[in-house]
C-alpha cells in the first residue's frame, strides 16, 4: 500500500498538435479535497466514503492515518513558523487519541446497521483518499502556480510538488488520429473493439483503479456492467467519461 501523499502518471498523451492531456492517480489527505475541487480545468473521480466498506477504511487509516502539519497558529491563512517538538509531540498524540475514538464511533454506527455512507463519515478526517485526475497543461501549470506556492496550504503544497515530480519522470506518448487517450487499459486487452475499451476505461476511472471497492481486480465484464450503470441507463453519472480523449476529429468519435 502507498503511504502518505503521492502522484503518479497513469497516462500521459500529445496529438501532433502538441496538446496534451494527462492522467494522475493521486493520494492526499482528504481535508484539501474541498481545494482541489476548485480548480474547474481538472476532470476527477474519488474513492467515496458511500462505497468502501468501513472495515477496509479503518485499516487503511490505522496502516497510514493523516497526521497535521506542525505549524503554529497566528493571524491569516498561512502559518508563519512551526510549533515546538514538544507542542507538535502532544499534538499528534492528542491526533492519534481522536482518531482511535472516531474508529470506535465508526464500528458502533457499522453494527447497529448504519450504511457505509454515514458509518464511515467521522473517519473522513484522519483519512487519505485516493482521485483519478484528467488535466491538459494549462490548468496544471495554473494549479502549480497556485498550489506550490508558499500562501496555500501545506499538504495541498505537498501534492503539487508530488504531481511535478511525476510529470517531470514521464515522456509524453502521441497519439495520432484515431488512437485514445485510454487510463487503466492493460496491455493485453489493447485488442479489443475500441467501443469496449472506451467503457472498460469509464468503468475503471469512476473506481479509480484496476481493482474493485472490494480489492480484487476488475474482468471487462464487469467494467462494461458498471458502465451500462453508468451511462447506459439513467440517471447518468457521466464524470468517469471525461478521462478518454483523441485528438479532435468530430468524424472519429464512436458511437458507444
Amino acid at each position: 500500500m502507498e503511504r502518505g501523499t503521492f502522484a503518479k502518471i497513469i497516462l500521459y498523451s500529445i496529438s501532433r498538435a502538441d496538446n496534451i492531456i494527462i492522467t494522475f492517480q493521486l493520494r492526499f489527505p482528504r481535508i484539501v479535497h474541498a481545494e482541489l475541487l476548485t480548480h474547474r480545468g481538472f476532470s476527477k473521480n474519488a474513492s467515496s466514503s458511500r462505497a468502501i466498506p468501513t472495515k477496509r477504511m479503518i485499516d487503511a487509516i490505522n496502516e497510514d492515518p493523516f497526521l497535521p502539519s506542525s505549524g503554529k497558529n497566528c493571524p491569516g491563512m498561512q502559518p508563519q513558523e512551526s510549533l515546538s517538538e514538544e507542542n507538535y509531540a502532544e499534538g499528534v498524540k492528542t491526533w492519534l487519541e481522536m482518531k482511535d475514538y472516531l474508529i470506535n464511533v465508526s464500528r458502533k454506527l457499522e453494527a447497529l446497521g448504519f450504511h457505509k455512507q454515514i458509518a464511515n463519515r467521522p473517519i473522513d478526517v484522519v483519512s487519505y483518499m485516493n482521485v483519478i485526475l484528467t488535466t491538459t497543461l494549462p490548468a496544471l501549470e495554473n494549479f502549480f502556480e497556485l498550489r506550490d506556492h508558499p500562501a496555500a496550504q501545506y499538504e495541498i503544497q505537498v501534492l503539487a510538488r508530488a504531481m511535478k515530480e511525476a510529470l517531470n519522470s514521464v515522456t509524453p506518448r502521441v497519439l495520432e488520429n484515431g488512437e485514445w487517450h485510454l487510463p487503466f487499459i492493460r496491455e493485453t486487452e489493447k485488442h479489443l473493439p475500441i467501443e469496449t475499451l472506451l467503457k472498460v476505461s469509464t468503468s475503471r476511472c469512476a473506481r479509480i483503479s484496476y481493482f474493485t471497492h472490494e480489492g480484487k481486480e476488475s474482468t471487462v465484464e464487469e467494467d462494461e456492467r458498471l458502465w451500462t450503470k453508468l451511462a447506459g441507463s439513467h440517471p447518468i453519472h457521466a464524470s468517469p467519461l471525461e478521462h478518454q480523449a483523441t485528438p479532435d476529429d468530430e468524424s472519429l468519435y464512436p458511437e458507444i
